[in-house]
């Protein structure tokens, strides 16, 4: 019963997110996107219900929960990208299912774009050459533009070559979660 319910949502979810936010308008990234997000729906489902089934008392469940959550959220390479986790904590990223979601996510949107800089060093009116480059990390000297895969690359160690994998980790903590 849950999957045409979590359809539902997911639909009537994606489509107002998706485009509210401006994100790209070509078919492939959409359905990308909707994809991930709806094997994240179920991926968390599985989760907190296996929290529900190992715990004994609805106290103790949200008890863990609440830790449950603040470690997912703090530890998706968002929040705290992974360059500042402390080194004792930044495991929880990898057995974290929505680090895998995320990368899917950044890596559909910024891949194969190209942005224009808005800065570049040094500041001189006329630039020529390879002499300059852009402030924004990924550049690369003497292009006036950066592309995408290299931002993220650069920024957070996300890759697009990743997408396909990662997916096949969601796929794993969920069959793991439903089995549990």
């Amino acid at each position: 019963m849950d999957i045409p319910l979590k359809f539902a949502q997911a639909v009537c979810f994606n489509l107002i997110i998706y485009f509210m936010a401006g994100l790209r308008r070509e078919p492939s990234q959409f359905f990308i996107f909707f994809l991930i997000a709806y094997i994240s729906t179920f991926v968390m489902a599985a989760i907190f219900r296996t929290m529900a089934a190992v715990t004994k008392t609805v106290s103790q469940a949200m008890a863990l929960s609440g830790v449950l959550v603040l470690a997912i959220v703090i530890y998706t390479g968002f929040v705290l990208p992974v360059s500042y986790m402390h080194p004792w904590f930044s495991w929880i990223r990898w057995i974290n299912p929505l680090y895998y979601a995320f990368e899917i996510m950044i890596a559909n949107e910024f891949h194969g774009r190209q942005f224009i800089c808005s800065q570049f060093v040094p500041s001189y009116p006329v630039l020529t050459g390879d002499s300059f480059i852009c402030s924004t990390r990924g550049a690369v000297a003497g292009q006036r533009t950066v592309s995408g895969d290299d931002f993220i690359a650069d920024q957070y160690g996300y890759y697009y070559s990743h997408v396909w994998r990662n997916f096949g980790i969601l796929l794993a903590f969920l069959f793991a979660f439903l089995i549990l």
